[in-house]
């Protein structure tokens, strides 16, 4: 049973981080974070990593760009994130 709360930004708290809603997180904390630094994509990318990395069931966030992370989940999955753009 899985219900949907308003952007689901937050609902990681309460459910288990699926890859879907991890990239809802990076792309609205990237979102926040680039304006916030005066459109600076690498210092988005490393802050979105950053808050990443104190997700729970987030293993390890790698940089790989100035808009890409690589992401490793607690259950061996893999993401690569383009932020920015509007695709998985």
């Amino acid at each position: 049973c899985v219900s949907e709360s308003g952007t689901g930004v937050e609902a990681f708290s309460h459910e288990q981080l699926t890859p879907e809603l991890l990239v809802k997180q990076a792309e609205a904390k990237y979102g926040e974070y680039l304006p916030a630094n005066e459109g600076d994509r690498v210092a988005a990318t490393n802050k979105t990593a950053e808050y990443l990395r104190e997700l729970p069931g987030v293993k390890e966030v790698t940089v790989r760009g100035s808009d890409t992370l690589f992401v490793i989940m607690e259950d061996g999955k893999e993401l690569l994130l383009i932020l920015g753009k509007n695709r998985l």
